[in-house]
């Protein structure tokens, strides 16, 4: 299943830094307003006496070179009036020479919404998404398999059609600030909303050319053709950090007309490799807030339903 392949990632990195845009009505998913408000603005302090220790550098810009810099903000002003987002995903997991090679494709869509809860000074906000997978490919054969994952920014939910399986868990405890979407933390962090300062202060970050560390060979010439009007970023994880345990790295690919995400590839510390190709992209659509119901089906029909309480 989908949640033992990926481990920590689907999809990553869309809007570094994209600040979650203001409020909207739950009913349906409206479309975008840009955001607005104040930027943060910090320095060192004065030191109090004439032993004070030099400052500790922080991970950021400066640390960068100009052309990943540049891209960082450009990605942060392109992305900042996003609100929702629905594409068709083909998901590609390759399994390691240990694990006998071979790989798993499946494909399905994504809805994506930047504020599940209502307005509130006090709370932030809360994402959510839908990862609907309908077709698994084994071994060249197709077959119709459908699973689904949904958060709706505070529980998150398997559903598993064919085997009438139903699991909910709450991701998010009741007051946290804590973001399951956030890349490499959650089940699913997906390529949506990650903010700037998460991703330095888990990974260096910087811009490479669109072929880096794509494979070689024959059956990767239409990935090449397609990614040939993208810009990538590479992110490794900082040593001491829990996505070094996971990953050796994540590299996102982004066209240069809109800056949206189209494709994704980890490769992980057990010899796995994993893919995320996202088409037919739909920026700011209506998504009516029932798309993302954690509601349990009705057990009385044969589903296993476990609700797991934390």
């Amino acid at each position: 299943m989908i949640t033992a392949i990926t481990a920590h990632v689907l999809c990553a990195g869309l809007a570094l830094a994209m600040q979650p845009p203001p409020a909207a009505e739950p009913q349906p998913i409206p479309a975008a307003t840009p955001p607005s408000g104040p930027a943060s603005n910090s320095g060192p302090a004065s030191p109090a006496g004439p032993a004070s220790p030099p400052p500790v550098a922080l991970p950021g810009p400066s640390a960068m070179d100009a052309s990943t810099a540049e891209f960082l903000d450009a990605l942060e002003k392109a992305e900042s009036d996003l609100r929702t987002l629905k594409a068709d995903v083909q998901y590609i997991k390759t399994f390691s020479e240990l694990e006998g090679g071979g790989r798993h494709i499946r494909r399905g869509s994504i809805a994506y919404a930047a504020r599940m809860n209502a307005p509130s000074s006090d709370q932030p906000a809360r994402r959510g998404f839908v990862v609907d997978m309908r077709q698994l490919i084994v071994d060249d054969k197709l077959r119709e398999e459908r699973q689904q994952y949904i958060f709706d920014g505070t529980f998150l939910v398997e559903r598993y059609e064919q085997e009438k399986r139903f699991i909910r868990r709450r991701a998010v405890a009741e007051g946290s600030a804590r973001d399951p979407m956030r890349i490499g933390e959650g089940p699913f962090p997906l390529p949506l909303g990650q903010r700037r300062a998460d991703m330095v202060a888990r990974f260096e970050v910087s811009e490479v050319a669109t072929n880096d560390g794509v494979p070689e060979g024959p059956a990767f010439d239409g990935l090449r053709k397609l990614l040939s009007g993208t810009r990538q970023l590479r992110l490794v994880p900082r040593a001491g950090t829990d996505q070094a345990r996971d990953f050796r790295d994540i590299r996102l690919w982004y066209r240069t007309s809109d800056l949206l995400p189209i494709f994704a590839m980890t490769s992980n510390v057990d010899d796995t490799r994993a893919e995320v190709l996202l088409t037919n992209i739909q920026r700011n659509p209506e998504i009516p807030a029932s798309t993302f119901s954690v509601e349990p089906p009705d057990a009385a029909a044969g589903w296993d339903v476990q609700i797991v309480r934390e």
